[in-house]
């Protein structure tokens, strides 16, 4: 067993600050790559935007829902969308679809398909350009065709903005190098030249760099100025090509709990693993971080000094490459 001892370092009043993630196209979502989301039951609201957000999903339970990227022209709706290079389908749903364009610069929308209508883009809706970090912003207009009952033309733009960086907590894992981006469509449906109805879309996207595809979404459609609907998806699965975070759950022991003025743990992670400890309480500040080290093959140790620290509860997160494992302890002085 490798054992490491990590004085507890007090951080005097000030906050760590967190370096800001760029996004690029690796993010973008690839043929062959299987989408596990969740749909909350209860959209819970977006959080705040800013600096160094903790955005705290942690609560939330909802139903599953599969998706898969077929690469074109293989998949049978490719030709219903002219210049896409993936589809992606539902299993649960084999009729609907949506086709996207995707290259080193951007990710697009380029059709629809849903209750057997086809919402073809002559003018695809550029949902992320690359990179993109905190505080970049853009516009893209848009332009489908889509026949329901008569043949329809929609027009529109969508305006989309870096608006936070920081934590997103999910059900199964926290992510702790997250970009929010928030997109607003704005967008018209004509009918023979004339306008017909009018919609608005807000939605919110987390991603982390590296990871292909969202994290999670939130998203709020407003017809003639009204709600109509609202829901928050998020994913299910670790980031892909990284088991860390997974490997370090199944083996974490934390001891003892309550803690007095230290705190031991003990798993095993993949050798080379960038492991950090922190601990906060339960406002979300922090009061204690370690140094950064690398995991050794096996068991590992790191121990954690809690002493000086009031009585109560606590957050402690195990941060593991682009992961965290988030264990609560009780400390008694």
């Amino acid at each position: 067993m490798k054992k490491i001892s990590l004085f507890s370092v007090l951080l005097g009043g000030g906050m760590a600050v967190m370096a800001q993630p760029a996004i690029t196209h690796q993010c973008n979502p690839a043929a062959g790559l299987q989408q596990h989301l969740a749909t909350a039951g209860v959209p819970p609201a977006p959080g705040a935007q800013g600096a160094n957000v903790t955005w705290d999903f942690s609560s939330v339970s909802g139903t599953d829902i599969e998706g898969a990227f077929v690469a074109c022209p293989t998949h049978r709706f490719c030709s219903l969308f002219p210049g896409s290079d993936l589809v992606l389908e539902s299993p649960a749903d084999t009729s609907g679809a949506v086709a996207w364009m995707v290259d080193q610069g951007r990710l697009a929308m380029n059709g629809v398909r849903v209750n057997g209508i086809n919402f073809v883009y002559s003018d695809p809706m550029e949902i992320l350009r690359y990179p993109f970090t905190f505080n970049d912003s853009y516009r893209d207009s848009f332009v489908c065709d889509f026949t329901s009952g008569m043949p329809f033309n929609r027009r529109g733009e969508i305006t989309v903005e870096a608006d936070g960086y920081g934590t997103l907590i999910l059900p199964h894992a926290t992510f702790t190098n997250t970009l929010r981006v928030k997109t607003v469509e704005s967008y018209t449906d004509f009918v023979m030249g004339s306008p017909m109805f009018t919609y608005e879309t807000v939605s919110y996207f987390w991603y982390t760099p590296g990871k292909q595809d969202l994290l999670a979404k939130h998203s709020v459609v407003y017809t003639l100025g009204q709600q109509s609907s609202e829901n928050f998806h998020y994913t299910r699965t670790y980031p892909t090509g990284i088991s860390n975070g997974a490997d370090i759950s199944t083996s974490l022991q934390v001891f003892p709990n309550p803690a007095t003025d230290l705190v031991q743990l003990h798993f095993t992670a993949a050798a080379g693993t960038n492991i950090r400890v922190q601990l906060f309480d339960l406002t979300g500040r922090p009061v204690r971080e370690s140094r950064e080290i690398s995991a050794a093959p096996g068991m590992n140790e790191i121990r954690l000094g809690t002493d000086g620290l009031a009585s109560g509860m606590y957050l402690l997160r195990i941060n593991a490459g682009s992961e965290a494992i988030n264990r609560k302890i009780e400390i008694r002085q």
